[in-house]
């Protein structure tokens, strides 16, 4: 069972990455820069950028 709630868990932060992706590079150049730290806003960085985000609040309300 707790393989399953754990995979599951996987899942959903995945999929929030995805959102966080999809929505960042829609209003990129319209509503923010489309850098970050001089760094171009790429894929790879937003989803680096939406899991630290991810693993902080994770590690708050966990205690760790």
């Amino acid at each position: 069972m707790k393989h399953l709630e754990s995979e599951r868990t996987l899942v959903t932060l995945a999929n929030a990455s995805e959102l966080v992706i999809a929505i960042t590079q829609n209003v990129v150049g319209n509503e923010i820069a489309d850098t970050f730290n001089g760094s171009p806003l790429s894929r790879e960085l937003i989803h680096s950028l939406a899991q630290t985000s991810f693993r902080a609040a994770i590690n708050k309300s966990t205690g760790v």
